[in-house]
């Protein structure tokens, strides 16, 4: 499985996951403002972990994204990443 693959497939389900709102980008006023502070336990060492975060990044920075986690599993070795807002006051990743 190609790096190209995983990434238009992450793509994928996440436009399929988000809202109508944010595919055709109504109440502009509120999106204009973009989601900075998120924790991710991706520690960005490889090909693999810098597409999960390319693609992941612009998914957390919509407002309604409050988490999500990824499992992928390529040449027999598994991969999980988890990204959440930092809101939360008691967190663990």
């Amino acid at each position: 499985m190609s790096l190209k693959f995983i990434k238009v497939l992450l793509y994928s389900l996440l436009l399929a996951s988000t809202s109508f709102d944010s595919q055709v980008g109504i109440e502009q006023n509120i999106r204009s403002f973009i989601r900075t502070n998120y924790l991710s336990d991706n520690p960005k060492r490889d090909s693999l972990d810098l597409v999960v975060d390319s693609v992941l990044k612009k998914y957390m920075q919509d407002l309604e994204t409050c988490g999500i986690s990824i499992g992928i599993s390529m040449n027999g070795k598994n991969y999980f990443y988890n990204y959440e807002n930092e809101f939360r006051k008691n967190y663990v990743l």
